[in-house]
């Protein structure tokens, strides 16, 4: 009796392993691509947290490509000229303090968009962030147009090393988990 419980045991966590190892390689496989274009919209949304990030936001805006910028979840004590040497065409840019997480990146981002009665917005984060960010995003803003624009994911154990986590925070968002917790501090 015990042995055969311990074999349907290891069996369940051997099928377990095999159907989450498929996941976390679909995940990874269905990344978008980065882009090299700069696409248009009527603003453009950073979440902070990655290099190369608000450069993107910044030549959107210097581009002409958007019309305002939203730079999400910024500490309190950072400024406009700590993000960038001089403000392009002045006024255009807002730090957004409230976000601690992507849920909360999301809820800053639409309520910015509808302050500005804006149809459409380009979030700009890494690959591997992006599918979970406009996943919360569209939660968040349904009528808004999402415009993804996902830079270059980091290569090699430091993509693997950030892809487990980044792969069970879209699988709780995905389920709808992500509403029930509670938000926490972002990383420095």
């Amino acid at each position: 009796m015990v042995a055969r419980l311990l074999r349907r045991g290891l069996l369940l966590a051997a099928l377990a392993l095999l159907l989450g190892g498929s996941g976390f390689a679909l995940f990874l496989a269905a990344r978008p691509a980065a882009r090299a274009d700069l696409p248009s919209a009527d603003a453009a949304a950073v979440l902070t947290g990655g290099a190369g990030r608000v450069e993107t936001g910044l030549a959107l805006l210097a581009g002409g490509h958007v019309g305002m910028l939203l730079i999400s979840g910024v500490h309190p004590g950072v400024t406009i000229a700590d993000l960038v040497r001089a403000e392009p065409a002045g006024g255009r840019i807002t730090l957004g303090r409230d976000a601690r997480s992507t849920r909360g990146n999301a809820r800053e981002i639409a309520a910015w968009a509808a302050s500005h009665r804006l149809a459409s917005v380009v979030v700009v984060t890494h690959r591997l962030h992006m599918r979970r960010a406009v996943l919360e995003l569209r939660r968040a803003a349904p009528g808004l147009v999402v415009v993804p624009m996902p830079l270059p994911d980091p290569e090699g154990m430091a993509l693997l090393r950030r892809a487990v986590p980044e792969y069970l925070k879209f699988l709780g968002a995905f389920a709808g988990i992500s509403a029930l917790l509670p938000e926490r501090e972002a990383g420095p």
